[in-house]
């Protein structure tokens, strides 16, 4: 998870959706903490889109498996959210993007408040401000670089950067980096393996194994000489 903090107010507290239990609570806190807070492109359900503040691609499974909490409880969770009107998701087969409504609200940057303490400073005091501000840009702009090479899930159990992806695609294909995508989510989903790299896992195993997958037989028939047939007496002669 990205560093960094988050505004909690206090008008949670207020949230009989958010408050409804525990695993509410916590599923909650788990969208705040995981939600962009600045925008950057990334793959989504195959397309490339750009993941606005308050946005985030994540899988039920994944949620389950970090908070202890079963799926199909996640599941009613989110549904809940989103018919209250906190949340609005987009779901595919392996993940879903998922919109915190009123995310600006809470979350908004209070330079204005910040600038007007700091016109009371002292000369010397502004001069640190500003020497601060710079390495801040600097770790801003260092920070967008590492999010758009931030690992982004496109399967359960398989994930990998942007480029990484559009390597395989570039070098295979669409269809054959998404077989190979699933072909990788199965075994780690059934064997609970874990790589360091789930690129680097396809390249050295999974392209070679769906290389040597056997294609459709053809139909054998075709394979057997046609007999030739000069008239139709021979043809019905054949037949008796």
């Amino acid at each position: 998870m990205e560093e960094g903090w988050i505004k909690l107010h206090r008008k949670i507290w207020d949230n009989p959706i958010v408050r409804k239990d525990n695993d509410h609570f916590l599923v909650w806190l788990y969208l705040l903490l995981h939600a962009a807070h600045t925008e950057y492109d990334v793959m989504f359900n195959n397309e490339r889109i750009t993941l606005k503040q308050g946005q985030l691609i994540i899988g039920r499974h994944l949620i389950s498996v970090e908070l202890g909490i079963s799926e199909s409880k996640i599941q009613r969770i989110l549904k809940l959210f989103e018919n209250e009107r906190q949340i609005k998701q987009q779901t595919t087969t392996h993940n879903r993007l998922v919109s915190i409504l009123n995310w600006e609200r809470y979350q908004h940057n209070e330079q204005p408040f910040e600038q007007q303490v700091n016109n009371k400073r002292t000369t010397s005091e502004q001069q640190v401000n500003t020497n601060k501000n710079i390495k801040n840009v600097k770790n801003v702009r260092n920070k967008k670089e590492e999010i758009k090479e931030e690992k982004i899930h496109f399967a359960d159990f398989v994930a990998m950067t942007n480029a990484e992806y559009e390597k395989l695609v570039s070098t295979y294909g669409k269809n054959f980096a998404d077989q190979c995508i699933e072909i990788l989510d199965n075994y780690k989903g059934s064997s609970g393996k874990k790589y360091k790299s789930d690129y680097r896992a396809i390249l050295t195993w999974v392209v070679d194994k769906l290389k040597a997958k056997p294609t459709a037989k053809t139909n054998n028939m075709n394979n057997y000489p046609q007999r030739e047939h000069n008239n139709l007496n021979d043809l019905y002669a054949n037949t008796k």
